[in-house]
């Protein structure tokens, strides 16, 4: 269920994504259409870009790590957007060129790509985690959910317009919403933290790994060296042999 709602949670977000960016290319950029064209297919791109990337970093399983990394890019980038000093563009070439133009559409296509991390392990894991005969039903539930929260999205950018929000800072609402929603998430579903940090320290630990298996393979070509270090009392220092065995053992 909580996977559910964590998909419907990035369809809201989608939806008011898009909604906002006709309103930040017309009266914040003085773009064009083909400003909006570009925006939008930088966020479409991405998000296929993402969950292809998906695929590649899960190894074709189901891996849960990486959608905190989804919502912490999702959170960093949207935030980048709404605090950025946007120029005046009315053309793509012109987008690019101008300052913090090309800083821009590199946010909004990392906030797409980490769109894609995020919702691509959660539809896997509600279909794997659902039971053969509920699947379908489980399915349609997603997608009436997803319809909803798309509206409350909509109403919820009514009243932020209705507030006085601008379309830019709309972006740092949502970077501080979907923040708090991932902290609730991953306190209600440590197992996705824990995969996340599984996910961190494999490749960390792969890393060290082999650093100590390079010094014991030095040492086992090397003469045995004794290193004095500077612990000890004053006149019992300690003293550090590394040889063949010794490197044996570090290799293990």
């Amino acid at each position: 269920y909580l996977s559910i709602l964590a998909v419907s949670w990035f369809w809201l977000l989608g939806s008011i994504v898009l909604s906002v960016l006709p309103p930040l290319c017309r009266s914040v950029l003085g773009g064009s259409e083909s400003v909006l064209t570009f925006f939008l297919a930088l966020f479409s791109l991405g998000v296929g870009f993402g969950s292809l990337l998906c695929e590649r970093l899960s190894f074709g399983t189901l891996e849960l790590g990486l959608v905190p990394v989804g919502s912490i890019g999702m959170s960093l980038f949207s935030l980048d957007v709404g605090l950025l000093s946007l120029p005046t563009a009315g053309t793509i070439p012109a987008l690019l060129s101008a300052p913090h133009g090309l800083r821009l559409a590199v946010d909004l296509f990392l906030f797409s790509i980490s769109a894609g991390l995020f919702t691509v392990p959660l539809y896997t894991l509600i279909q794997l985690r659902s039971d053969d005969r509920e699947r379908s039903r489980i399915i349609a539930a997603n997608n009436v959910l997803n319809a909803l929260f798309m509206v409350a999205g909509a109403l919820g950018l009514i009243g932020l317009y209705a507030i006085g929000v601008k379309p830019q800072r709309v972006f740092v609402v949502l970077a501080a919403a979907n923040a708090l929603v991932a902290v609730y998430v991953y306190t209600v579903l440590p197992e996705f933290l824990f995969r996340f940090v599984a996910w961190i320290l494999f490749p960390l630990g792969a890393a060290v790994g082999l650093l100590l298996l390079a010094v014991a393979l030095d040492a086992v070509f090397r003469a045995p060296q004794v290193a004095v270090l500077a612990i000890g009392l004053p006149n019992l220092p300690f003293h550090l042999r590394l040889d063949t065995l010794s490197a044996f053992f570090l290799a293990l």
